[in-house]
């Protein structure tokens, strides 16, 4: 079902869909008489807000141009879920179907919506049942939410656990999300690819000290694009073993310094090899034969030992 409509918003296209479609506004209604019945109404998108405890992060919003155009085009094929809101400037609450309302507020065309009676638990365990099982959902937008509701004492972590089906450590790797430092966050910037085991993975480490930390934000990048838990670990244990990174190559440089101060080679080793880099002028004061020999003498004699 398409709605055409003019520019001066979308009280002509409220009529519009209401002729075609048979289906209601809340004006039809008195003294919110419409709450719980799961008929489906028509509201200006404009006459809404978002609820406080909603679930989407902004950069999970996906393409709302997109799917304004779809609204536009075919219809809003599923409504949303709203409540009637205690407060002057707008008369409902979006609890579920966010996208669909951006959509609509861009597209100037009307939201079907279902309008409930919910307390701040429900709305909670409404929201969670709409989004749960939606894939573009990343954890870290569930763990966020899943944290603001526990804290502010509208669920229990057991009654998410009974609700997602889900055991005690997995509801708390999501947590997790909660506990790792803004400054992380924002080093790895888009946090949808990231797991809520490597969520806990992070947190973890960075309870171990500053240094873990440093190591998590250098490794950032590769975070943002999804690592599992057990590759970061060997990540970190990596960097641990050689804090310089070059490339993809992991080394351990280290410079010698004479004791007038005078730099005298750099030494890079990594798993397999170890090389030594001479300044030209030091280069053309020492013997290379002598060190050559020195070199094998003291390799014979640790073979010789074991």
């Amino acid at each position: 079902m398409t709605v055409n409509h003019s520019k001066r918003g979308t009280m002509a296209a409220l009529q519009m869909i209401r002729k075609k479609s048979g289906i209601k506004s809340v004006d039809d209604y008195k003294d919110h008489t419409t709450a719980n019945s799961n008929e489906i109404i028509a509201i200006n998108p404009e006459e809404a807000c978002n609820w406080s405890l909603h679930d989407r992060q902004p950069f999970e919003l996906g393409n709302i141009e997109e799917l304004s155009e779809d609204l536009k085009n075919n219809g809003q094929q599923q409504p949303a879920i709203v409540r009637f809101y205690n407060g002057k400037d707008f008369k409902y609450e979006i609890i579920a179907g966010e996208r669909r309302w951006h959509a609509a507020k861009l597209a100037k065309i009307p939201l079907l919506v279902i309008v409930k009676s919910l307390t701040e638990e429900e709305a909670a365990f409404c929201q969670i049942s709409e989004n749960s099982n939606r894939n573009e959902l990343s954890d870290y937008s569930r763990g966020i939410n899943y944290k603001k509701l526990i804290e502010q004492g509208i669920v229990s972590q057991k009654q998410l656990e009974q609700k997602l089906n889900k055991s005690k450590a997995s509801v708390s790797e999501l947590l997790s999300f909660a506990d790792i430092p803004q400054e992380v966050i924002s080093a790895i910037g888009d946090m949808s690819k990231v797991t809520s085991r490597t969520s806990a993975t992070i947190r973890a480490y960075i309870n171990k000290g500053e240094e873990f930390k440093n190591i998590i934000i250098q490794l950032a990048p590769r975070i943002k694009a999804g690592i599992g838990a057990a590759k970061l670990q060997q990540l970190i244990k990596t960097a641990m073993e050689y804090p310089q990174k070059v490339g993809k190559k992991i080394v351990k440089s280290k410079e010698v310094i004479s004791v007038e101060g005078t730099k005298l080679f750099t030494s890079v080793k990594n798993h397999n090899s170890l090389l030594l880099t001479f300044d030209k002028d030091i280069l053309d004061k020492i013997n290379l034969s002598e060190i050559e020999e020195i070199i094998k003498t003291h390799v014979l004699s640790y073979k010789t030992n074991i």
